[in-house]
């Protein structure tokens, strides 16, 4: 009895500690407060309970979905992610190589049963779990379920928290989502890819292009952006003198080559291609084509992005098509607008890629079409960005009011529907201040 009451307290403190760390760190999110310490103090708190707890923190970039899964460690463990019960999994690093999947699952398998049978309470962490391998998920699926124990073992004690990455931080993109994902993860866990991953990215401005780039970037590295094999490069201002080709081509290579040679898994992003020299961007092609090595250096395991409005309106046109047709948005598919966009890539005298041989060549991997963003999605981006510069504490006190006139201050297509927004989310910053510091 005494050791019961000894727990209660234990527990009392840790929930008190819990909410105390949530209100602390993690601003405006009321719901993730009440749900997380409502779930975890129930599990905490059942000597025996009926499964394990598993928790799924979904939004957008800096939105706090890590730190709470960290304030809960910390709340529960004397050294919290110190803790050697404690397992942060990045999906796309923990699972690198596809031909070792068995491999993986029963590495995860072993970590979990080991790590249950010495600390009933472990606690295990998916960072970018939609990134993960769906055979690798199943996995972990007996451990979630109601079993009384497997195998003597009783998992119904342990955490398990999951982190989504993209889904939640691009709206209305479904094609990307799909495209990206898929690519990402093949590259990712192919040990020798037969060739550098390199997506081109189209559409118009404020579509989800750079934040697009950004998120795998984060979901990669743990420096994310920061980190010094993530190179972005702005057309505009790195590559800004016509004139000066010849020194941007030497400095190019040089970039390529030396970050490639430091680490296999460099990547590159190249921003407003449009603007970019013509001729430039072949510069590229040999570390985009099939070559085991060059001068001794594998560029197969990079990664090369490109960010271009190019093929915006013929993007726009066949999304209009579509919606005049009366067809779902969701069941506009890569194969109706990628033939598009690579002839438009090909041929713009605007575009960096004009008769490229990278286009001509076939070297890119995928052309991924970024649709115009429409009112509602438009709305959604308002409302993380008036929650992102704390005019509301929480989504829920965001005002319909202030977002349906934000969301006038914009152009939307056709003139007599006003469905389709002309510039995406790029001028939400502007309007927004425009209209609540009024």
């Amino acid at each position: 009895m005494h050791e019961n009451a000894s727990y209660q307290q234990n527990v009392k403190c840790l929930v008190s500690g819990l909410s105390k760390g949530l209100q602390d760190k993690i601003y405006g999110q009321r719901i993730v407060l009440k749900a997380v310490r409502r779930h975890i103090k129930a599990n905490m708190t059942n000597d025996d309970p009926s499964k394990a707890v598993s928790l799924s923190l979904h939004g957008g970039t800096c939105t706090g979905k890590t730190n709470t899964s960290y304030i809960i460690a910390q709340s529960i463990y004397k050294k919290g992610m110190q803790s050697k019960f404690v397992h942060l999994l990045s999906s796309t690093k923990a699972s690198p190589h596809e031909i070792h999947i068995d491999q993986y699952k029963d590495e995860l398998k072993e970590l979990i049963e080991t790590n249950v049978k010495n600390c009933e309470r472990s606690m295990f962490i998916f960072d970018k779990f939609d990134m993960m391998p769906s055979d690798l998920i199943d996995a972990i699926i007996p451990y979630l379920d109601d079993h009384d124990n497997l195998n003597g073992i009783n998992y119904r004690k342990a955490i398990f928290i999951f982190i989504r990455s993209l889904q939640d931080n691009i709206y209305g993109q479904h094609i990307v989502l799909q495209a990206v994902k898929r690519h990402i993860k093949a590259h990712m866990i192919d040990e020798n890819p037969s060739k550098a991953l390199s997506l081109s990215l189209h559409g118009g401005a404020g579509t989800g292009k750079t934040t697009t780039s950004s998120i795998i970037a984060q979901s990669i590295y743990d420096k994310g952006t920061t980190s010094q094999f993530v190179h972005f490069l702005f057309s505009t201002t790195v590559f800004s003198h016509k004139i000066d080709i010849r020194q941007y081509k030497q400095e190019l290579k040089e970039l390529i080559e030396t970050s490639v040679n430091n680490c296999e898994r460099s990547m590159f992003i190249f921003d407003e291609v449009d603007a970019m020299p013509p001729g430039l961007i072949d510069t590229i092609k040999p570390y985009l084509d099939y070559y085991d090595n060059l001068s001794g250096i594998n560029y197969r395991k990079a990664i090369f992005i490109f960010i271009s409005n190019t093929a915006g309106t013929e993007i726009l046109h066949q999304t209009l098509h579509f919606y005049h047709e009366g067809k779902d948005r969701d069941s506009i598919e890569l194969k109706d607008v990628e033939k598009l966009v690579s002839t438009a890539a090909a041929n713009s005298e605007t575009s960096g890629f004009y008769q490229s041989e990278i286009i001509l060549r076939h070297m890119i991997t995928a052309y991924v079409p970024f649709l115009p963003l429409e009112r509602k999605h438009i709305c959604q981006c308002i409302k993380d960005f008036l929650l992102k510069k704390k005019y509301y504490t929480n989504y829920s006190k965001v005002k319909k009011k202030k977002v349906r006139e934000i969301a006038d201050q914009l152009q939307y297509l056709p003139e007599d529907e006003q469905y389709f927004s002309t510039t995406g989310s790029k001028r939400i910053p502007d309007k927004a201040v425009f209209v609540m510091e009024d």
